[in-house]
């Protein structure tokens, strides 16, 4: 997710041409930057997921545009019934997004009557086969 401000009229796939205001923007993931013709470089925030490499990126750290922190992915229910709270308070959906690790132990003691005090430890209570805690980091 890209979140730009101002009005965008044109946004090419490398590069971004803002034609109202005739500024040529080229973006560097590695950096976190736009670079603009207009010779000012403008910071950008960005929420980055790719869960088959295990990859939760999230540049906003003070979470002002973004505020995403963790994932809980659930994956299937465990055949020995240890985690049906969880899974029928979920109502069929799989991933869900939280704010804070509060709102994260909050809605598994609400929704599955799971209580932790800490999302790693939440992490050692739950089985990652069924249920993964995942948190969103900035590694630049």
């Amino acid at each position: 997710m890209v979140v730009l401000k101002g009005d965008i009229h044109y946004i090419a796939s490398e590069t971004y041409d803002i034609r109202g205001d005739a500024i040529l923007l080229k973006y560097s993931a590695e950096s976190g930057v736009i670079h603009g013709s207009s010779g000012g470089i403008t910071a950008i925030k960005s929420l980055l997921e790719e869960s088959g490499c295990g990859i939760y990126i999230n540049t906003d750290i003070n979470g002002v545009f973004l505020t995403t922190q963790y994932k809980a992915y659930l994956s299937e229910r465990p055949e020995n019934s240890s985690l049906n709270l969880l899974f029928d308070n979920s109502h069929g959906d799989t991933d869900f997004y939280f704010d804070s690790e509060k709102s994260l132990l909050q809605w598994f003691r609400e929704r599955g009557g799971i209580a932790a005090d800490s999302a790693q430890e939440l992490k050692n209570i739950l089985d990652n086969d069924y249920v993964s805690i995942h948190e969103y980091v900035n590694p630049y």
